[in-house]
């Protein structure tokens, strides 16, 4: 779907849009357990797992249209939210239209610098009660790494408290509700145990 594409579909869609920030290193990368999967037969397990970010958004397409920015230099899109194609010098300030314009904003833990800016801008406009955080089902390591960026910058320019280490099963969280950061854990990382994480985090945001 071209930039203009996604711009029709939100035109058309008349439900406020969810935008979806992640790294583009993340697209179709990490994969989750379906729903549907039997977990008693491993082969299943391996040839059935599929795209965290794509479970993630059809989740959310309950809510509005998905809308996110598109990797540069990609020939088609994958499957997912729309993508909008926007120049170098241009990407940014149709993001922070976006995270205006959004009823919520859904961002996946991780490394880049575009991502970190993200979330510096959530924070600094006051988006982030309407915003939702996930960790990826990374490795241990990995999932530190990405959550050790985020309590930096919680620590340098917050006003509020993240434990040092990730917590051992978490999903999402809401970076600050009601100055306040609620977190959602489960023992499981397959796709049912991020639905149920999604929707309490949704009802919570809309809810107020």
């Amino acid at each position: 779907m071209t930039a203009i594409d996604a711009e029709e579909a939100l035109k058309l869609d008349k439900r406020d849009p969810v935008l979806f920030l992640r790294s583009f290193k993340d697209d179709s990368a990490v994969k989750i357990i379906p729903r549907y999967a039997d977990k008693r037969n491993f082969v299943e397990l391996i040839n059935r797992n599929i795209a965290f970010d794509e479970s993630i958004v059809a989740q959310l397409e309950q809510t509005g249209p998905v809308v996110a920015v598109g990797k540069p230099g990609e020939e088609l899109p994958p499957l997912g939210a729309l993508r909008m194609y926007l120049a170098d010098d241009a990407w940014q300030a149709r993001v922070l239209q976006l995270m205006q314009d959004s009823r919520l904003i859904v961002l996946l833990l991780g490394e880049t610098l575009g991502l970190q800016w993200e979330i510096s801008q959530i924070f600094k406009l006051g988006y982030a009660h309407k915003s939702i955080f996930y960790m990826p089902p990374v490795p241990l390591a990995e999932k530190q790494k990405r959550w050790q960026i985020l309590h930096n910058y919680f620590t340098a320019h917050l006003d509020l408290s993240m434990p040092l280490h990730i917590p051992a099963h978490l999903l999402a969280f809401i970076p600050n509700f009601a100055h306040r950061v609620i977190l959602i854990e489960n023992e499981r990382e397959d796709e049912r145990a991020f639905e149920v994480a999604t929707e309490l985090a949704v009802a919570v945001i809309e809810k107020g």
